[in-house]
């Protein structure tokens, strides 16, 4: 009964250490989110800068539908 007792809570400490370790790579996966979202704006306007079009254009061009179905409208603002 002792041998069962001390593996019950080392698979409750175990249990314990993943759910910690879940939540930090989730906090860590939406901070990463966060940062991605930040390199591809523009501070100023908050429009996608050209770092969000040239990925954009990557996988529009890497998807047979995406060369079917877009039109790319260029407009400057200046």
């Amino acid at each position: 009964s002792t041998a069962t007792a001390s593996t019950i809570d080392h698979g409750k400490q175990v249990a314990s250490t993943l759910g910690d370790k879940t939540a930090e790579l989730e906090s860590v996966k939406s901070k990463l989110e966060e940062y991605k979202r930040l390199a591809d704006t523009d501070p100023l306007t908050q429009v996608w800068n050209r770092r969000a079009f040239d990925a954009e254009i990557a996988r529009i061009y890497n998807s047979n539908k995406g060369i079917l179905f877009s039109a790319l409208i260029l407009a400057d603002i200046d």
